[in-house]
């Protein structure tokens, strides 16, 4: 691992003028005059400069989400392009939700949760929880799964192959894509994936191997359907008690092209299943994923069980106890801050090559 000070800060630029309030990336904070500044946690590794013949690259700190909701917004984008053309800096924007919006420009990079190995231009960047989830849920002291006499993968959540919630789906789809080709230009792509659909059919089959032992909790409902306080509370207790008590957790896409369950599971300090979709995993130019998660081929997900098998193949005990705490510190030193921002410091550098 690269050591903090032997990181130079990446120096970013943008046109304060045009931000004068909103919400911001969490890179950024906003100061008590409404200037948008570097977070604390992050000035280690970023530094805001006022003119871009200084900068590494131009950042701007506001999501696309914010942005593309008008012209303005759009405009903003537009200045900063002609900027970063103007000075031959790339430009880098941020799309943190499902879909990705589209940016209007096809030189953007676009950092996203959910970016696609077939798309250029785009840096997948992790999902951040709020919180760690095994300090809350278990303990304050990480532990690995002891008992490994039995190897089980589990899921907890909503895995449905009920015709209405395929119906729905598909019409969500259906309208996104019909917007798109009347020229509706919010989202760069929007490939029909039926996320609860998929699962069922992997769960169901991974319970008829016999090559994997399996617990899976399957939802009917996102979250379980949980309307109350208490309710939600519960279903997320089961959820981080699933992950816990097995060595392998399912981890596949949702509506948009990533999983949060992936960054749950190593926060868990266990081992992901992944079923790839044309996904890019966060900073893969800085960690060897196949050391420590099992990868599956969307076109070979119905031989997940085959995986498992192939990855447990010539491990001992103590190879997974070693594998679940590399887990535990991928997530510590890669996705939670301010580890996070020195990651992030080593991919943009990496992309400004």
């Amino acid at each position: 691992m690269i050591e903090k000070d032997s990181l130079q800060q990446v120096k970013l630029y943008f046109d304060q003028s045009l931000f004068p309030e909103g919400y911001v990336f969490d890179l950024f904070l906003r100061s008590t005059d409404q200037s948008i500044q570097i977070l604390s946690e992050a000035t280690d590794y970023f530094t805001i400069v006022e003119k871009p013949e200084d900068a590494d690259l131009i950042f701007i700190p506001v999501p696309l989400s914010e942005l593309v909701k008008n012209q303005l917004g759009r405009e903003k984008i537009k200045s900063h392009v002609h900027i970063g053309r103007a000075f031959n800096k790339k430009v880098f924007v941020v799309s943190d939700a499902d879909l990705i919006f589209n940016p209007g420009f096809d030189d953007v990079i676009i950092l996203t949760p959910g970016a696609y190995k077939s798309l250029p231009n785009q840096i997948s960047i992790p999902a951040l929880l709020p919180k760690d989830p095994y300090a809350k849920w278990v303990g304050e002291i990480w532990e690995p799964i002891q008992d490994l006499s039995r190897f089980s993968v589990g899921f907890c959540g909503q895995a449905t192959s009920h015709g209405l919630k395929y119906l729905k789906d598909r019409l969500q789809y259906l309208q996104l894509n019909a917007k798109k080709l009347l020229g509706d230009k919010t989202h760069l792509y929007i490939p029909f994936f039926f996320a609860a659909s998929e699962r069922a059919k992997i769960l169901n089959h991974l319970e008829k191997s016999s090559l994997i032992d399996t617990n899976f909790l399957k939802r009917e409902r996102y979250k379980g359907g949980g309307k109350s306080e208490e309710d939600l509370m519960q279903l997320e207790s089961e959820f981080f008690e699933n992950i816990n008590r097995n060595l392998f957790t399912l981890c596949i896409r949702g509506f948009g092209n990533y999983s949060v369950r992936f960054f749950q599971t190593l926060a868990m300090g266990r081992i992901p299943v992944v079923i790839e979709s044309d996904s890019l995993l966060p900073f893969e130019s800085q960690l060897n994923y196949d050391n420590f998660i099992v990868r599956v081929p969307f076109e070979n997900r119905l031989k997940a069980d085959q995986y498992i098998h192939g990855f447990l193949k010539d491990k001992t005990l103590e190879d997974l106890q070693r594998i679940q705490s590399e887990c535990r510190k991928v997530w510590m030193d890669y996705f939670r801050k301010p580890s996070y921002f020195k990651a992030m410091n080593i991919e943009l550098r990496n992309n400004l090559r």
